[in-house]
């Protein structure tokens, strides 16, 4: 057992750089963390269908299958060396997995959980995964999280991954998922970042394979002095490859929030076809709302969209929902928990999505 300050001076680097004065190139994160094995809750269910394999295995070659950290290999490093929770299964071939997979991790103050979660879907596998990151209710203290999420989808393989954070004001959290889709394998990634003092999230998704597609949902919640950054990568390589990459939010308060998305078209990528949306919802003359929507095109067949909406509270909305008895509250509630309502459509479990919307509701005031 040891604590130690942590400095972080390089994540989430935007993929091709830009003006420094923009302050959106990477970010930089300290935070104090207790290493050792994690001594909060840890609530893991598997379905049949899937095996596991032992939590120490080598991720060692994934980055040749392109698996490439968008968080950065700084932070990759630091999770691999002081993991001490996580997830390593493998669905076999042809598997549909009647259950999803679930993994629930209470962190209490002063506790550092870095969970290390490995996913392989052999050929035509079908599966989900849930996993959730809160506090100890009575903890108000300082917490750091470093998770870190691989997974390798097989031919015509589908995986659905959902992450949901609500952890306490004090807490640090670090998100890492990167995957890679062969030939017609599809990878659904959906974020919902409710808590922590600051969250620093990346996302790499790899459509090698012809036909493989990807879609990402992201819901972010910012109040008080919340930071939040996201840098969000899906990299086309093989031909009609397809994504849909989805982000939106509210920020309150004094909150900071970065949003780089980046749909990258390289050569070969012919038929290919993305789109990235953004809606940010601002409800404080003092937020700081930043987004770098991207698009590299190194093939001339291709069909790459992205939009932003960002901006405050339309006030023909908001008129017409006071005149219907709403307060100005209610009315802001309304409209952040529709956003989130809408990121988590595809996760399956029922209670989760009600567990989230109540959390949320009860944020707003």
């Amino acid at each position: 057992m040891f604590t130690q300050h942590t400095q972080f001076d390089h994540l989430n680097a935007l993929p091709i750089r830009t003006w420094r004065r923009l302050g959106i190139n990477d970010t930089q994160v300290s935070a104090h963390v207790t290493g050792g094995e994690f001594s909060g809750t840890c609530d893991i269910s598997l379905s049949a269908e899937l095996s596991a394999f032992p939590k120490g295995a080598s991720l060692i070659g994934f980055g040749s299958q392109g698996v490439t950290s968008a968080l950065g290999a700084e932070a990759e490093r630091f999770t691999l060396e002081h993991r001490n929770a996580g997830l390593c299964i493998r669905a076999p071939r042809g598997t549909a997995v009647s259950e999803p997979s679930a993994a629930r991790y209470v962190i209490g103050e002063a506790m550092s959980l870095c969970d290390c979660n490995i996913v392989i879907a052999e050929p035509h596998s079908n599966l989900d995964i849930i996993i959730t990151y809160a506090s100890d209710i009575a903890s108000s203290g300082a917490s750091f999280h470093s998770g870190m999420t691989r997974v390798i989808a097989g031919e015509g393989a589908v995986v659905r991954i959902a992450t949901v954070q609500t952890l306490n004001s004090g807490a640090v959290h670090l998100s890492d998922f990167a995957a890679v889709c062969e030939a017609g394998a599809r990878v659904e990634y959906t974020q919902i970042e409710l808590g922590a003092s600051v969250t620093v999230s990346g996302c790499h998704i790899d459509l090698q394979g012809d036909s493989s597609s990807a879609h990402t949902d992201t819901f972010y919640f910012g109040d008080g002095e919340r930071k939040l950054d996201f840098n969000n990568i899906i990299r086309h390589a093989g031909e009609r490859t397809i994504s849909e990459m989805n982000a939106g939010g509210a920020l309150f308060g004094s909150a900071e929030k970065i949003y780089r998305g980046t749909l990258d078209f390289i050569r070969g990528s012919k038929k290919a076809a993305g789109a990235e949306r953004e809606n940010t919802l601002l409800f404080s003359p003092k937020a700081r709302n930043r987004s770098a929507p991207l698009i590299l095109c190194g093939e001339e067949d291709v069909d790459g969209r992205h939009a932003a909406t960002i901006g405050r509270l339309d006030a023909a909305k908001l008129f017409y929902m006071l005149s219907r008895g709403l307060t100005e509250t209610d009315a802001k509630r309304l409209m952040t928990v529709s956003l989130l309502d809408a990121a988590l459509r595809p996760v399956p479990d029922v209670g989760l999505r009600e567990y989230a919307g109540k959390y949320l509701s009860e944020r707003i005031i």
